[in-house]
């Protein structure tokens, strides 16, 4: 019998719930050598999958931690380039502080001193501009503006915790021109920037016409930046690089004036009286730049409201019409003469409401001349372009005398036509009728040697500028005699003009005193003239010489020619230094001169109030000559320039595009703005367009872009001289016109008119800055950078109130 021992080797003892994984990993091999039960091998594969699952796990971790960091990375580089992102927008309001520090001075601007400037920190900024920023930047001068400064520019700090600093560099794009705006009208009263011949600018091509460019804009139909044009243009017609436009504009409007005492009301001229001394006629108050200049600012007078009252509508049916409207001279005409009293500094006794009733005929459509009497001829007021009786000539013939009338049309562009209704009739009385009224006077005129002529064609400068009627022979010794100019309107025959029919005096004003002529006292006959005939209705201002003087060639009368037909020289002062004419004294003398502009209607361009007649003086001021044929002085600050501050043709609701600003130094544009410029009177005979010299054109550039003006008020002086005065600017202007020895007979019509078709195009308001920003955010060392973002935005603000809009933002690393 064997023995019997007790081994484990070879048993497996099974133990309470050691029937899972664990139990047959542990279970041992057969005690049959080279045999391997099925139970084990199953365990062996479990151990391998129970392996690759640890294994599978610990990528899965070591994955998922470094995915974490990733993201924890990612997630914080995002922070950070949100964080650069948004701090170009801290960039933009510094370069806007910069920008409003400039202008708020002292001393206070609308535009500003410098064409580009820049971040001033610590560490230099490397390539503010890149290639797309140096794209966008107009060329010329603001490209060489921009070189002197790009390397100053500096990092400023903006942000210990975290640290961030951002740079930028301002760019004043102000003074350039509208792309978008310029061109495709024809040129006429310059009343929109698209009368502009934008053809000229430097950088077209020589062969590029104003038409051709018109045509691509509107194929192209707007360029969203100068680099764009040049890119649609091509080498066909850019010749170089955008540098005299940009493709936006932006006025703010309305129109303002600048009162010394804060909150005006919305319509100050309807308390003119208390407000009109309240205007600023200086400078701005020193808010000027920031949001508290609203208070001060007060809307223009719209001069062409004049056709909102009944007074207007009914004009050409009673010559009363606006004396009767109570609103209108309550609200219009009374405001208007406070106004013309504070610009003018002699206006108390220069009869404001005069010139008042003067701008009244000038905008109404009709041809009647109102005024506050309906005698309006008795002191010169009346402004309407209508045929004025100028010489009457008594000529001895076989059996008696001949009287005849000689009409003057002096005024342009406009005619006289038969549809018009005017005619003349001559009054010849064998007794005084001094005493009758103006009703009935003419019953008692001679029926035999009176007659009433209807009045063709007249036109100034042409064959038909004069028109001379004549009586029958008068076999009398002596007579009287009344001329008149009738218009008829509607039926109704009114009278427009009576000539040599009153004496007006302090003691007793319009006291009528018939002409009377002496047959015996003159048997030579006699010729009377009168030195301007606005001012006929008065015998004092009719001159007299024998009848054969008028026949002589240079006789010691005061006419120039030898015929009836030919205005006297004295009443053309523009053919004489004013200072020499001897029928006008002092250096307070500067007028217009012939021909009268007239338009009957509403004014096209504020800059038409220079050619508003001043009023006779003489009425109050004996011997006062001074008067003849003056205008208000467009290019005086405390006359023309002032009223353009205080009035305005039109109601501007909102904001305009296309106008550029008058204090650019930007030459180039200037010199676009104006290119073939043309000065004169459209369609007015004897007054031809002609266009502005490069020499007198250069020379007003010159002094232009040197201003910082906040107004018309500011571009001229008080100072009074034989030219007009006003300052070098004025003179500057009035050398645009044609100068001796080729000047043009009617030189002094263009004297202002290079002055006056801008006022319609300029703005003293638009402010526009192109910026390039750049932003960085960085490491807590303040040394490493996280994350850097640069943009470049077109910027607006309005230069009166400080107010700003982006107009575009674009990103330079995107």
């Amino acid at each position: 019998m064997k023995p019997h021992h007790s081994s484990r080797v070879g048993t497996y003892t099974r133990s309470p719930g050691a029937d899972g994984l664990l139990a047959r990993v542990l279970r041992p091999l057969a005690t049959t050598p080279g045999r391997v039960s099925r139970s084990a091998s199953r365990d062996g594969v479990a151990l391998i999958i129970c392996l690759g699952l640890l294994a599978i796990m610990t990528l899965l971790a070591v994955t998922f931690s470094i995915a974490m960091r990733v993201e924890r990375l990612a997630a914080r580089n995002f922070a950070d380039g949100v964080r650069a992102k948004l701090l170009t927008q801290t960039a933009l309001v510094r370069a806007m502080e910069t920008i409003d520090k400039h202008m708020l001075g002292p001393p206070a601007r609308v535009y500003p001193a410098w064409d580009a400037t820049y971040s001033v920190g610590t560490g230099d900024v490397t390539n503010i501009l890149t290639a797309t920023a140096r794209n966008l930047i107009p060329g010329g001068y603001l490209q060489s503006e921009v070189a002197k400064v790009e390397n100053r520019v500096e990092w400023v700090n903006v942000s210990a915790d975290p640290p961030s600093r951002v740079a930028y560099l301002v760019l004043n794009t102000s003074g350039l021109l509208d792309i978008n705006s310029m061109g495709g009208e024809p040129e006429a009263w310059r009343t929109s920037v698209r009368e502009i011949d934008f053809s000229g600018a430097p950088e077209f091509s020589s062969t590029a016409t104003r038409d051709e460019l018109v045509e691509k804009h509107d194929e192209f139909v707007r360029y969203e930046d100068g680099d764009e044009m040049y890119y649609l243009l091509g080498n066909t017609y850019m010749s170089r690089k955008v540098e005299t436009f940009q493709a936006y504009s932006y006025d703010p409007g309305p129109d303002v004036l600048f009162f010394t005492v804060a909150n005006p009301p919305p319509e100050w001229w309807k308390s003119a009286a208390t407000w009109v001394p309240r205007i600023e006629k200086m400078r701005p108050p020193p808010s000027l730049g920031t949001r508290d200049a609203l208070r001060f600012l007060g809307p223009k007078f719209n001069i062409n409201s004049i056709t909102n009252y009944n007074g207007y509508i009914n004009s050409k049916t009673s010559l009363s019409s606006y004396l009767n409207d109570a609103s209108f001279m309550a609200n219009y005409f009374k405001p208007l003469t406070d106004m013309l009293q504070l610009a003018l500094p002699a206006a108390a006794a220069s009869r404001p409401s005069d010139m008042a009733w003067n701008i009244v005929n000038y905008l109404d459509e009709d041809r009647l001349p109102h005024g506050e009497t309906t005698k309006p001829w008795l002191h010169s007021e009346g402004g309407e372009a209508m045929p004025m009786i100028n010489e009457i000539a008594v000529e001895p013939v076989a059996g008696g005398f001949k009287v005849h009338t000689e009409l003057w049309y002096p005024f342009a562009p406009i005619k006289v036509t038969p549809a018009d209704g005017y005619y003349v009739s001559v009054m010849i009385f064998t007794n005084d009728p001094s005493s009758a009224t103006e009703v009935n006077i003419g019953s008692f005129a001679s029926p035999t040697y009176s007659y009433k002529k209807n009045i063709s064609t007249m036109e100034f400068g042409g064959p038909n500028e004069f028109f001379v009627s004549e009586t029958p022979v008068i076999p009398l010794t002596s007579f009287y005699m009344l001329h008149r100019i009738y218009q008829t309107v509607g039926g109704t025959d009114f009278i427009v003009d009576e000539a040599m029919g009153y004496e007006r005096g302090d003691t007793n004003p319009g006291k009528r005193k018939l002409f009377r002529f002496d047959g015996v006292g003159y048997s030579a006959g006699r010729d009377y003239a009168v030195n301007d005939p606005r001012a006929n209705g008065q015998v004092k201002y009719w001159l007299t010489s024998p009848f054969s003087e008028k026949r002589s060639n240079g006789g010691d009368g005061p006419w120039s020619a030898n015929s009836l037909g030919a205005m006297n020289t004295a009443g053309k002062p523009n053919s004489a230094p004013y200072d020499q004419n001897p029928f006008i004294l002092g250096p307070e003398t500067k007028g217009q001169g012939v021909p009268i502009a007239a338009v009957n209607g509403p004014m096209k361009n504020i800059g038409e109030i220079g050619h508003i007649w001043q009023s006779n003086l003489d009425d109050e001021k004996a011997d006062a000559k001074e008067w003849y044929w003056r205008n208000f002085n467009l290019m005086k600050a405390d006359e023309g320039a002032l009223l353009l501050d205080m009035m305005t043709t039109y109601a501007q609701s909102g904001p305009t595009n296309g106008l550029f600003c008058i204090n650019s130094r930007q030459t180039n544009a200037w010199t676009t703005a104006f290119n073939n410029l043309q000065i004169g009177l459209p369609n007015a005979a004897g007054l031809p367009l002609i266009t502005v010299t490069n020499t007198a054109r250069d020379n007003v550039i010159r002094l232009l872009s040197r201003t910082n003006c906040v107004s018309f008020f500011d571009l001229f002086t008080t100072e009074r001289d034989s030219t007009g005065g006003g300052g070098q600017l004025a003179t500057a202007f009035r050398r645009c016109a044609p100068q001796p020895p080729a000047a043009l007979a009617n030189r002094d019509v263009y004297e202002e008119d290079t002055f006056r078709k801008f006022c319609e195009l300029v703005t003293f308001r638009q402010n526009t800055f192109m910026i390039v920003m750049a932003a960085q955010a960085l490491a807590p060392d303040q040394k490493t950078v996280l994350s850097e973002r640069r943009a470049i935005a077109q910027v607006y603000r309005d230069a009166y109130t400080g107010r700003r809009f982006v107009r575009s933002f674009k990103w330079l690393d995107e």
